[in-house]
């Protein structure tokens, strides 16, 4: 493990073995944001009981149905 200025340095070690299982999880508030109405996102990967990854941001685009806020999340999930 390296020590530096930030924490970009920093490592994290996971155990996994054969049985290991690789779960995501997302959502979308429909027009979540006050400002401009547009979707808000959020997402979480899990390695089993492990958090590796996660994201929250404001969708790109506006939808006219919370399913069409799912879909847009669940497909912007996949990257």
């Amino acid at each position: 493990m390296k020590h530096g200025n930030g924490t970009s340095d920093y490592d994290i070690l996971y155990f996994h073995d054969t049985n290991s299982m690789l779960v995501g999880y997302c959502n979308a508030d429909l027009a979540g944001s006050a400002d401009d109405r547009k979707n808000t996102s959020d997402g979480y990967l899990f390695l089993d009981n492990n958090l590796i990854s996660w994201f929250n941001k404001k969708q790109n685009c506006l939808s006219l149905s919370t399913v069409e806020a799912e879909y847009i999340v669940a497909e912007s999930s996949c990257y």
